[in-house]
């Protein structure tokens, strides 16, 4: 886990001699301020049937006449139209959702370099070396953008973008803009957009849930004969949440079903066994069946016959239907979620404890991010208290003995509950207990974070290309995080140490995905990540952002050369601002304790995607046609690639403001190859389908993916 400073490295972080955040309101000892970015959508929904693949739009007569022409050897090629860039801004301010306050100090600092101004601070003088830095080709580029971005400014459009706060300071006082300003920044912004794929009805927004009320009753007397009911918002655990797809695991009983309907089990929710059969052509086939409990032992003489409970690894929680559910696999180190409801405070407490040795036990403390969507009542005036609702939390588990740090966290079965501090006062069974106490989970702890992985995409289709005369040019980038443990915390709770590796942006190649029509497949493979190990508590996280090009060559040029410039300085900046203030001292004023390392990694990446979609916006002969965040572990890799798992069903998530949608992805698993003969391993494939809708860019392209053990 990625936690905040102790209260002595806070206590030195925030003294006198520390310029606050302007931003930002000043912290309340001994706690900061949660953020307060405005919500930029990623909701996944409930996997659901294969989707269909979109047609490609129809051709009216306007549409057969530019095909005639663009069929014409002696016309010269044709150019497809781009959104003019206030259009683009104003459609990024409807969708996003988030004023940028990184853009306005980058392109300050790039004016006062420019004109010979010297910076005022450490990091103001070192921000601009790296501009100083910079060829005169890439110096061109980014001024044609910084040009772009002014423009739109004088014009005042589209300010709700952008957010001067960090510029004003700096002049006001004539200090210039701190390290840390910009990296609290840069990191809010990007912890947004995170947040919302990973807690849907959050609205990117740490804070409680709401308080729903509802029945616990105590049984007493003889048989039960004496029932008390009490009302009060009892914490509820519905389920475990696994990263990359995102699956949720419980029991037979923590999905509670909305009043009236059932809960609809999915394929992957159940453990399986398999057999492993050779095929004719000298491959493996996995022959995999749900596991069912064994029948009881005989009963004894004159005993009756039963269950036997102990026949699924859950217990009898863990049976559905005569069939055993599966119980989630992580490893030590691993980032994952809970989900549950009444987690009405700031933070909550995760209590593990091994199945097999009672006395391992540990806590973690983690922000919740409550579900502000969902309604505490329904129309008739009933709580909501069941599993429509998603107050959430991000964990890290450690990956030490907390006993004894020298020793690795053993593997087995984990109880997990959840502690919410009772600030109503509930009252249950006559007493007024300091905290209340969920239902548990199980998890089970499995293999070595050490195991390499690959992942690459292997080419992808055009379903329908974006209107206009002319063919696509589609330029695909990825950009991957990568965050691991370096070392034990001294204590349980205190901060653990993380490092970030350095970041990586890899384009993929030009040349397959030029001239895309509707049905056009390409098939050209490009590794992403890997092969490489997640390493101890590792996280990669990859934003992928897809742009449909001008073909002029020289635009093509000035956008390749900007999109170099932009990399390199952004880049090298945010490495001034992090060897200044460090990720843990950064993160102290956006969380009240614990981030995962998921989180962490997903919002660096999605930070870095987010300032280049704004600035590109501004000025740049291309228009977005997707955008995608992915995180990988060893855990959901392990899970993945695992030939005994069944695959699961389609999902859908989708970029939104809070009405307006900028991108829906549809992640669709696929078929994979025969397992491979000895390590019962199969590499997972997946489709990626992105659309803009109708009023955007209306395009819809897919991405295939590709990932396996090595």
């Amino acid at each position: 886990m990625v936690r905040n400073a102790s209260q002595d490295q806070n206590g030195e972080r925030c003294s006198q001699d520390r310029r606050n955040n302007p931003c930002r309101p000043a912290p309340k000892a001994p706690e900061t301020k949660d953020c307060e970015c405005p919500p930029i959508a990623g909701v996944p929904s409930q996997p659901r049937k294969p989707p269909e693949r979109p047609r490609p739009r129809p051709e009216n007569c306007c549409d057969e006449i530019l095909r005639i022409l663009r069929d014409r050897e002696d016309l010269p090629p044709p150019h497809k139209p781009k959104a003019p860039p206030g259009r683009k801004a104003g459609r990024l301010c409807e969708t996003l959702g988030i004023k940028d306050r990184i853009l306005p100090v980058l392109e300050m600092l790039w004016e006062r370099q420019n004109q010979g101004q010297p910076g005022r601070n450490d990091f103001e003088q070192k921000a601009m070396a790296v501009f100083a830095q910079l060829d005169q080709e890439q110096r061109e580029a980014l001024q044609a953008g910084f040009d772009g971005y002014r423009q739109i400014r004088r014009r005042g459009r589209n300010d709700c973008l952008f957010d001067d706060c960090l510029v004003d300071a700096a002049n006001s006082d004539g200090k210039g803009v701190e390290g840390s300003w910009f990296l609290e920044e840069f990191l809010g912004e990007g912890l947004v957009l995170a947040a919302k794929k990973m807690f849907p009805n959050s609205e990117g927004k740490m804070g409680p849930g709401q308080i729903r009320l509802w029945d616990n009753i105590s049984v007493k007397g003889p048989n039960g004969s004496s029932a008390t009911v009490y009302v009060g918002p009892w914490p509820w655990l519905t389920s475990v949440v696994t990263n990359e797809p995102d699956q949720e695991f419980g029991s037979a009983r923590s999905f509670r079903p909305v009043p009236g309907q059932t809960h609809q089990w999915l394929n992957e929710q159940y453990d399986v066994e398999c057999a492993f059969v050779p095929s004719t052509g000298g491959a493996i086939n996995a022959s995999c069946s749900r596991k069912t409990p064994p029948p009881p032992p005989p009963p004894a003489p004159g005993e009756f016959g039963g269950f036997n409970p102990k026949s699924c690894k859950g217990g009898l929680d863990y049976i559905v239907g005569g069939e055993c559910l599966k119980i989630p696999m992580l490893m030590p180190g691993a980032s994952f979620r809970l989900r549950g409801f009444n987690w009405i405070t700031e933070t909550v407490k995760a209590h593990f404890s091994s199945v097999d040795d009672p006395g391992l036990k540990f806590v973690v403390e983690a922000n919740v991010w409550g579900d502000v969507l969902t309604p505490a009542k329904d129309a008739d005036g009933h709580s909501i208290v069941d599993e429509r609702v998603f107050d959430g939390i991000d964990v890290s588990l450690p990956d030490r003995d907390p006993r004894n740090v020298t020793n690795k966290l053993p593997p087995g079965l984990y109880s997990v509950r959840i502690e919410v501090a009772n600030i109503t006062n509930a009252i249950f069974d006559g007493n007024t207990a300091a905290s209340l106490f969920s239902n548990e989970l199980l998890i089970e702890l499995g293999p070595d974070p050490n195991r390499k992985y690959q992942f690459w995409s292997t080419g992808g289709r055009c379903n329908r290309e974006t209107p206009g005369w002319g063919d696509d040019e589609i330029w695909w980038d990825a950009f991957t995080g990568h965050i691991v443990v370096t070392d034990v915390a001294v204590g349980l709770g205190e901060p653990t140490p993380v490092e970030l590796r350095p970041l990586e942006r890899r384009s993929f190649p030009r040349g397959p995905w030029e001239d895309m029509d509707s049905g056009d497949v390409v098939n050209s493979r490009f590794d992403i990540f890997g092969p490489k190990a997640f390493e101890r508590g590792g996280v990669v996280a990859i934003a992928l952002v897809g742009f449909e090009v001008d073909s002029e060559s020289a635009a093509r040029k000035q956008l390749k050369t900007f999109g170099e410039a932009y990399w390199q300085a952004l880049k090298d900046i945010l490495g001034i601002a992090l060897a200044g203030e460090g990720l843990v001292g950064a993160l102290a004023n956006l969380a009240k304790v614990t981030l995962s390392q998921a989180l962490v990694a997903m919002a660096i990446v999605a930070a870095i995607v987010l300032i280049a979609l704004v600035f590109w916006s501004m000025w740049a002969p291309a228009d977005m046609i997707a955008l995608d965040l992915i995180a990988l572990d060893t855990a959901s890799s392990w899970a993945k690639t695992d030939a005994k798992l069944p695959i699961p069903g389609p999902s859908v998530r989708t970029y939104q403001g809070d009405h307006e949608v900028l991108v829906t992805v549809t992640e669709i698993p696929t078929q994979s190859p025969n397992v491979k003969a000895g390590d019962q391993a199969k590499p997972w494939t997946q489709t990626n389908r992105y659309d803009t809708p109708e009023d955007g860019e209306d395009s819809s392209y897919e991405l295939y993916f590709t990932l396996a053990r090595t």
